[in-house]
């Protein structure tokens, strides 16, 4: 712990003002109905040690009259073990898209998609030693071609390099 208690109501507004302009920024810049954060954590620790691995949306925007719901309460203290193959995926690539379209999508990961999103796309976000602390999640409600999804990610991937950082909290408190 590298921060005073005290201080916890501002440094929550400071990275909360970061997080949600981001996500904002995303669904404006791609036509996304919804842009989440989600970082990994350790939820908490087994008797003998082992830790519950576990993930959480920290901040989210949705398009206005897109149909689209908040997740951010229902994406908390998530299980990764519920959503394995989609974890393998950002391990293993960095990034992963899914649609409606593809029948070979496995049900965790097309569970873990708005019930409105016809494609989802998931960006890493790093550390600076190339660990995987967070990913990016943003849903649109249509079916996406291979040229909007690319313009996606690399907006995407802008807002990962602005975000990781403030992820990185002992370099936020630098």
């Amino acid at each position: 712990k590298n921060y005073d208690e005290e201080d916890i109501v501002e440094i929550f507004t400071k990275l909360n003002e970061v997080f949600k302009e981001e996500c904002k920024r995303i669904n404006e810049k791609t036509s996304s109905s919804r842009t989440g954060i989600y970082v990994f954590h350790n939820g908490s620790i087994a008797s003998h040690g082992l830790p519950f691995f576990k993930m959480t949306c920290v901040s989210e925007w949705i398009t206005r009259s897109s149909g689209f719901q908040e997740q951010i309460s229902k994406h908390t203290n998530l299980n990764l073990a519920l959503f394995s193959s989609l974890i393998e995926e950002l391990y293993n690539n960095g990034e992963f898209v899914i649609s409606d379209e593809n029948p070979d999508i496995e049900r965790d990961i097309y569970a873990f998609m708005s019930t409105r999103a016809k494609t989802s796309i998931f960006t890493c976000v790093y550390d600076d030693d190339n660990r995987i602390m967070a990913f990016i999640n943003s849903e649109f409600k249509d079916n996406l071609s291979e040229a909007e999804i690319n313009k996606a990610k690399v907006v995407m991937k802008h807002a990962c390099a602005k975000i990781q950082p403030v992820l990185e909290f002992s370099s936020y408190q630098n």
